[in-house]
Protein backbone atom coordinates (compact mmCIF):
# COMPACT_ATOMS: atom_id res chain seq x y z
CA UNK A 1 0.00 0.00 0.00
CA UNK A 2 1.18 3.49 -0.25
CA UNK A 3 1.39 6.27 1.05
CA UNK A 4 0.32 5.73 4.98
CA UNK A 5 1.78 8.54 7.07
CA UNK A 6 3.13 8.41 10.59
CA UNK A 7 3.43 12.39 11.31
CA UNK A 8 4.62 11.88 15.17
CA UNK A 9 7.84 10.40 13.58
CA UNK A 10 8.28 12.49 11.31
CA UNK A 11 8.16 15.42 13.36
CA UNK A 12 10.52 14.02 15.52
CA UNK A 13 12.80 13.13 12.77
CA UNK A 14 12.91 16.79 11.29
CA UNK A 15 11.09 19.31 13.50
CA UNK A 16 8.99 22.18 12.00
CA UNK A 17 11.06 24.67 9.88
CA UNK A 18 11.35 23.77 6.35
CA UNK A 19 14.03 21.50 4.05
CA UNK A 20 16.35 23.53 2.08
CA UNK A 21 16.95 23.09 -1.84
CA UNK A 22 20.72 22.87 -1.45
CA UNK A 23 22.35 19.58 -0.54
CA UNK A 24 23.80 18.68 2.87
CA UNK A 25 27.72 18.50 2.70
CA UNK A 26 28.67 15.36 0.45
CA UNK A 27 25.06 14.29 -0.85
CA UNK A 28 24.64 13.71 -4.28
CA UNK A 29 22.57 16.24 -6.35
CA UNK A 30 21.14 13.57 -8.89
CA UNK A 31 20.18 9.96 -8.25
CA UNK A 32 22.54 7.69 -9.86
CA UNK A 33 20.05 5.08 -12.26
CA UNK A 34 20.34 1.38 -13.00
CA UNK A 35 18.83 -0.84 -15.01
CA UNK A 36 15.37 -1.33 -16.39
CA UNK A 37 12.65 -2.71 -14.17
CA UNK A 38 9.09 -3.19 -14.82
CA UNK A 39 6.61 -0.06 -14.29
CA UNK A 40 4.36 -0.29 -10.49
CA UNK A 41 1.17 -1.88 -11.50
CA UNK A 42 -0.69 1.57 -10.57
CA UNK A 43 1.11 3.08 -13.07
CA UNK A 44 0.00 0.56 -15.71
CA UNK A 45 -3.63 0.94 -14.93
CA UNK A 46 -3.26 4.77 -15.03
CA UNK A 47 -1.93 4.70 -18.35
CA UNK A 48 -4.38 2.42 -19.58
CA UNK A 49 -6.69 5.01 -18.24
CA UNK A 50 -4.82 7.70 -19.26
CA UNK A 51 -2.55 6.92 -21.97
CA UNK A 52 -2.49 10.82 -23.74
CA UNK A 53 -0.95 12.51 -20.10
CA UNK A 54 1.62 8.52 -20.25
CA UNK A 55 3.34 10.25 -23.47
CA UNK A 56 6.74 12.14 -22.92
CA UNK A 57 10.08 11.00 -24.28
CA UNK A 58 12.97 12.41 -24.60
CA UNK A 59 16.24 12.01 -27.13
CA UNK A 60 18.85 11.98 -24.05
CA UNK A 61 18.77 12.62 -20.76
CA UNK A 62 18.52 15.89 -19.54
CA UNK A 63 18.01 18.64 -17.12
CA UNK A 64 16.36 21.53 -16.75
CA UNK A 65 18.10 25.16 -16.46
CA UNK A 66 17.43 25.87 -12.48
CA UNK A 67 16.26 29.71 -12.28
CA UNK A 68 14.48 31.20 -9.52
CA UNK A 69 11.75 31.36 -11.94
CA UNK A 70 11.48 28.47 -12.14
CA UNK A 71 11.69 26.92 -8.98
CA UNK A 72 8.95 29.73 -7.90
CA UNK A 73 7.24 27.84 -10.84
CA UNK A 74 7.56 24.79 -8.85
CA UNK A 75 6.72 25.74 -5.32
CA UNK A 76 3.29 27.13 -6.61
CA UNK A 77 2.44 23.91 -8.38
CA UNK A 78 3.63 22.23 -4.85
CA UNK A 79 1.57 24.55 -2.69
CA UNK A 80 -1.68 24.62 -4.60
CA UNK A 81 -1.84 20.57 -5.36
CA UNK A 82 -0.71 20.13 -1.59
CA UNK A 83 -3.68 22.45 -0.40
CA UNK A 84 -6.44 21.39 -3.09
CA UNK A 85 -6.34 17.74 -2.65
CA UNK A 86 -7.21 16.46 1.49
CA UNK A 87 -5.39 13.26 2.53
CA UNK A 88 -6.85 9.90 2.68
CA UNK A 89 -5.62 6.68 2.97
CA UNK A 90 -6.28 4.19 -0.08
CA UNK A 91 -6.24 0.29 -0.02
CA UNK A 92 -3.92 -0.83 -3.39
CA UNK A 93 -2.52 0.66 -6.25
CA UNK A 94 -5.24 2.39 -7.40
CA UNK A 95 -3.39 5.19 -9.22
CA UNK A 96 -4.97 8.57 -10.81
CA UNK A 97 -6.37 12.14 -10.28
CA UNK A 98 -7.69 13.42 -7.09
CA UNK A 99 -11.26 14.09 -9.10
CA UNK A 100 -13.36 14.33 -5.66
CA UNK A 101 -10.67 16.35 -4.31
CA UNK A 102 -9.13 13.76 -1.94
CA UNK A 103 -6.44 10.79 -1.95
CA UNK A 104 -3.23 9.63 -1.25
CA UNK A 105 0.54 10.38 -2.51
CA UNK A 106 -0.20 9.04 -5.79
CA UNK A 107 -3.15 11.75 -6.34
CA UNK A 108 -0.69 14.75 -4.83
CA UNK A 109 1.79 13.63 -7.86
CA UNK A 110 -0.40 13.16 -10.86
CA UNK A 111 -1.95 16.58 -10.29
CA UNK A 112 1.72 17.73 -9.92
CA UNK A 113 2.58 16.62 -13.15
CA UNK A 114 -0.57 17.24 -15.08
CA UNK A 115 -0.27 21.07 -13.97
CA UNK A 116 3.07 21.63 -14.49
CA UNK A 117 2.73 20.77 -18.33
CA UNK A 118 -0.51 22.43 -18.28
CA UNK A 119 2.16 25.72 -17.47
CA UNK A 120 4.52 24.90 -20.16
CA UNK A 121 6.78 22.22 -18.64
CA UNK A 122 7.98 19.72 -21.07
CA UNK A 123 6.27 16.07 -19.72
CA UNK A 124 9.92 14.02 -19.86
CA UNK A 125 10.87 16.62 -16.90
CA UNK A 126 8.51 15.31 -14.60
CA UNK A 127 9.47 12.10 -13.47
CA UNK A 128 7.22 9.67 -11.16
CA UNK A 129 9.47 8.16 -8.78
CA UNK A 130 9.05 5.39 -5.59
CA UNK A 131 10.44 5.51 -2.88
CA UNK A 132 9.87 4.09 0.90
CA UNK A 133 9.47 6.17 3.53
CA UNK A 134 11.34 5.91 7.03
CA UNK A 135 8.61 4.18 8.49
CA UNK A 136 8.65 1.33 5.23
CA UNK A 137 5.98 2.21 3.56
CA UNK A 138 5.79 2.74 -0.52
CA UNK A 139 5.41 6.44 -1.60
CA UNK A 140 4.84 8.06 -5.11
CA UNK A 141 6.20 11.77 -5.54
CA UNK A 142 7.44 13.60 -8.56
CA UNK A 143 11.16 14.22 -9.61
CA UNK A 144 12.06 17.25 -11.57
CA UNK A 145 15.59 16.84 -12.86
CA UNK A 146 17.43 20.17 -12.78
CA UNK A 147 21.20 21.71 -13.19
CA UNK A 148 21.25 22.51 -9.33
CA UNK A 149 20.04 19.04 -8.64
CA UNK A 150 17.00 16.60 -8.66
CA UNK A 151 14.21 18.48 -7.14
CA UNK A 152 11.17 16.42 -5.77
CA UNK A 153 7.67 17.67 -5.29
CA UNK A 154 6.54 15.48 -2.08
CA UNK A 155 3.04 15.54 -0.72
CA UNK A 156 4.51 14.94 2.68
CA UNK A 157 6.51 18.37 2.88
CA UNK A 158 5.52 22.00 1.96
CA UNK A 159 9.02 22.62 0.11
CA UNK A 160 10.55 21.73 -3.15
CA UNK A 161 13.47 19.43 -1.58
CA UNK A 162 16.30 18.39 -3.18
CA UNK A 163 16.01 14.66 -3.29
CA UNK A 164 18.88 13.80 -0.77
CA UNK A 165 17.67 15.77 1.48
CA UNK A 166 14.81 13.45 2.30
CA UNK A 167 14.78 10.42 4.13
CA UNK A 168 13.48 7.76 1.96
CA UNK A 169 15.24 5.01 0.40
CA UNK A 170 14.63 5.38 -3.81
CA UNK A 171 13.62 2.75 -5.47
CA UNK A 172 12.72 3.68 -8.68
CA UNK A 173 12.24 6.25 -11.28
CA UNK A 174 10.13 6.92 -14.82
CA UNK A 175 13.10 7.20 -17.61
CA UNK A 176 13.06 10.38 -19.32
CA UNK A 177 13.76 8.40 -22.90
CA UNK A 178 10.45 6.48 -22.90
CA UNK A 179 7.71 7.73 -20.28
CA UNK A 180 6.39 4.10 -20.09
CA UNK A 181 9.78 2.31 -19.19
CA UNK A 182 11.12 2.78 -15.13
CA UNK A 183 15.00 2.58 -14.13
CA UNK A 184 16.09 0.87 -10.67
CA UNK A 185 17.88 4.07 -8.82
CA UNK A 186 21.03 2.80 -7.36
CA UNK A 187 21.31 3.79 -3.70
CA UNK A 188 22.73 2.72 -0.37
CA UNK A 189 19.69 0.27 1.28
CA UNK A 190 19.65 2.87 4.14
CA UNK A 191 17.86 6.41 4.16
CA UNK A 192 19.46 8.74 1.96
CA UNK A 193 19.46 11.77 4.60
CA UNK A 194 20.95 11.25 8.33
CA UNK A 195 17.98 11.46 10.83
CA UNK A 196 20.24 14.09 12.47
CA UNK A 197 21.06 15.96 9.47
CA UNK A 198 19.41 19.54 9.87
CA UNK A 199 16.79 19.15 6.82
CA UNK A 200 14.41 21.21 8.57
CA UNK A 201 10.92 19.65 7.36
CA UNK A 202 7.60 20.94 7.34
CA UNK A 203 5.10 18.13 7.63
CA UNK A 204 1.60 19.61 5.90
CA UNK A 205 -0.64 16.46 6.59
Amino acid sequence: MFCKFSLCIIAVLFGIVGIPTTASAGAPLTMALGETSSPPPGFVVFCMRHMGDCKGDAPALSKVEYTDKRLAELTRVQTEINHQIRYRSEAGNDWDYATDGSGDCNRYALGKRRALIAAGWNPEDLLLTVAVTETNEAHLVLVVPTTAGDLVLDSRFQNVVLWSNLPYRWVMRQSQINSLRWNKIETAPLLTASAAAPTDAVVIH
